[in-house]
């Protein structure tokens, strides 16, 4: 079924004018029709549709942006090939941003997640669909990290990094049990926050969690800041970020639970491919060298950041 076909049979769509690819880490379609522009995209989570449309209701009703689910034509989120479509919101997904650009996004994560608090919401409306759902819980994160050291030949760098990210989690199992947790985005990175004039028009790609809002900020960090890391510029904007997005009012304990769930971040994203590849009885770390860079960094910077 083509797209044209697929948009006619779902939405009763069939005057697209233009198609254009938005393709990164899956599926992805800006729709141009003669009235509005949409996106289709491929989701197949029926679980994290359902959270974003609780999201953006809430989001809304406070006056932030957001493009709404289209339903199809028997009022389903999802079409049978796991597709959905969004309205399309115009602006651009800036990739890298200046000073300025973040500490406005920062500002805008302390309203966007005040908010998503009044989202009524569980940790059980989340599916454990794959490993990466089963990483959400540290204590799993921990067990596999040992497993893996025993089952598998690492190099004495990677082993000592592993080892020792486990031996802090597995210290702090019970912190991160219970920390207040609520709805978050947990994969907000560059091209996630749309910019219009300077000024930030919306938050797309909703990848719903049930964690800390420290969790989500460390996220965000993690992309914009660990990823291609610079000694002078990405370690100021860590340090300042708590006192940007706690208006200079930083709880005591708060940067210490900041690297706490950078280093989650850091595990999480090593951990998922990990596990992917070790159900077929080997694991590539080669293929990790820039996320192993990050979680070392983390390592170096601890004490200037906490």
């Amino acid at each position: 079924m083509t797209f044209q076909q697929l948009l006619n049979s779902e939405y009763g769509i069939n005057d697209v004018l233009a198609l254009r690819d938005l393709s990164k880490s899956g599926p992805c379609y800006q729709i141009v029709t003669a009235e509005r522009s949409y996106v289709l995209k491929q989701v197949d989570r029926l679980d994290f549709l359902n959270a974003y449309q609780k999201a953006q209701t809430v989001l809304k009703n406070h006056g932030l942006i957001q493009g709404s689910i289209i339903p199809t034509k028997t009022n389903k989120l999802m079409t049978k090939s796991g597709y959905t479509l969004i309205e399309f919101v115009p602006g651009e997904a800036i990739e890298t941003y200046t000073d300025e650009q973040f500490c406005s996004i920062i500002k805008h994560l302390y309203t966007y997640y005040q908010i998503l608090r009044e989202v009524p919401f569980a940790a059980t409306e989340i599916e454990e669909v794959n490993n990466w759902d089963k990483l959400k819980s540290v204590a799993f994160m921990c067990r596999k990290v040992e497993e893996f050291l025993q089952t598998f030949e690492l190099d004495e760098r990677v082993r000592w990094l592993l080892k020792r990210a486990q031996l802090v989690l597995s210290e702090h199992v019970d912190y991160f049990n219970r920390a207040p947790k609520q709805l978050i985005h947990a994969d907000l990175g560059p091209g996630n926050i749309v910019f219009c004039d300077h000024t930030i028009k919306t938050i797309i790609d909703f990848t719903p969690e049930y964690d800390n809002e420290l969790y989500a900020l460390a996220q965000f960090l993690y992309w914009t800041c660990l990823w291609d890391f610079s000694e002078s510029a990405s370690l100021a904007r860590i340090r300042s970020t708590l006192t940007i997005y706690c208006d200079g009012d930083v709880p005591q304990e708060m940067p210490d639970g900041l690297f706490l769930y950078l280093l989650k971040a850091c595990m999480f994203r090593i951990m998922g491919p990990l596990l992917n590849d070790s159900q077929n009885g080997e694991i590539n770390i080669h293929k990790l060298q820039k996320r192993m860079a990050a979680l070392e960094t983390l390592f170096t910077i601890r004490q200037a950041i906490e």
